[in-house]
């Protein structure tokens, strides 16, 4: 995926300059609004079994995925891969809407967070 592998790219050039632990990081998300009512699927390619979860437990939307960020972990049958690849589509995806600008100011917020 171009999309998530440009993330990624710059996620690990990020992690390896500062030195920050990968597992603690926290991303900071601004400007949803535009979409938060677009179909996850529509943004974010995800396996059937993650599509199926968020459907299962009524996410449909980027706000109300949003809304149940933090607490995935409690959703039945969602595992950790499940988990990852909702966390990662969803932030890849954010990541590939930002201009270049938005990208610095992306990675200043969330390494401050």
């Amino acid at each position: 995926m171009v999309k998530e592998s440009r993330f990624i790219q710059d996620f690990v050039t990020i992690v390896s300059q500062t030195g920050i632990d990968r597992k603690n990081f926290r991303f900071v998300l601004h400007n949803t609004e535009k979409f938060e009512d677009e179909d996850l699927t529509n943004l974010i390619p995800l396996s059937t079994r993650s599509a199926n979860a968020l459907y299962r437990n009524n996410v449909f939307t980027v706000s109300e995925l949003m809304e149940v960020w933090n607490v995935l972990d409690t959703f039945r049958n969602v595992g950790k891969t499940s988990i990852k690849e909702i966390k990662t589509g969803l932030i890849a995806w954010y990541y590939s809407q930002l201009s270049e600008e938005g990208r610095k100011a992306f990675w200043r917020e969330s390494l401050a967070a």
